[in-house]
């Protein structure tokens, strides 16, 4: 699969796989471009290293994500840097962050196909008056 061998390509794969715990999700409104408002969870989660040390970090979904159904209480596999135990990897949240990229990039390319598609028709009837 791909996603495995992007993950052994940036050695995360060599990383510590644990799983950390949800402490506070909070749902956003923001209004999109043009297309009413949307909702962003950011949620902040905690980890333990393999000495015991807390970590935190947040990390912020789109709705469309299935990460943002994640509440508090809930867990989620995360891989940590045992050199850097702070930095870490979700396959899930990599997952997330590609699709949301791949739709806005299809939208994009939609309407732009679009709007060539009714200049063309524009020079090609204005040709022939």
């Amino acid at each position: 699969m791909l996603i495995e061998f992007w993950e052994h390509l940036r050695g995360f794969d060599k990383w510590t796989q644990t799983e950390a715990k949800i402490e506070s999700s909070k749902i956003k409104w923001y209004r999109g471009s043009g297309q009413g408002q949307k909702d962003l969870s950011r949620n902040l989660i905690a980890w333990f290293d393999a000495s015991g040390q807390e970590h935190r970090a947040q990390y912020k979904v789109h709705e469309g994500s299935p990460l943002f159904q994640f509440f508090e209480g809930q867990t989620l596999v995360v891989r940590y840097n045992p050199a850097s135990p702070s930095q870490y990897y979700c396959r899930d949240l990599l997952r997330s962050q590609i699709g949301f990229f791949l739709k806005q990039a299809l939208r994009i390319a939609f309407f732009g196909l679009m709007a060539l598609a009714l200049l063309l028709d524009m020079v090609i009837h204005n040709g022939h008056r």
